[in-house]
């Protein structure tokens, strides 16, 4: 994977799914990157959310307990103030601004293995 080691997509059925059809289980951390890329950690699995599901936890975001607004959006990403939460799975999570090229050492994983 680009980003992460495991991409998660929405199930009506099923919840959080990971692109192996494993749950993801519990959301612990989520992050968002510049780009819109939305990334969540449940455990020791990191996931970006799959385009096709971008739209619909975008409507799960909150800056200051209100739905941001495209313009609000992209000015929390370029450092603008502001608390962005996510409720995703019901309680609220803080969202973490992080870079693509930080995923891997943040959160313990080698973004782009090399073979040996």
């Amino acid at each position: 994977m680009e980003a992460t080691p495991y991409i998660v997509r929405t199930d009506p059925a099923q919840g959080w799914l990971l692109h192996t059809g494993a749950p993801l289980g519990t959301v612990d951390e989520v992050f968002l990157c510049p780009g819109g890329e939305l990334i969540l950690r449940a455990g020791a699995v990191v996931a970006q959310l799959d385009d096709r599901d971008l739209e619909q936890a975008m409507a799960a975001l909150e800056i200051d307990g209100r739905a941001p607004g495209d313009e609000a959006l992209l000015a929390w990403l370029d450092g603008g103030a502001g608390a962005m939460t996510w409720r995703g799975q019901g309680a609220p999570l803080a969202v973490q601004r992080v870079t693509t090229a930080q995923l891997g050492a943040r959160l313990g994983f080698q973004r782009l293995p090399t073979p040996p």
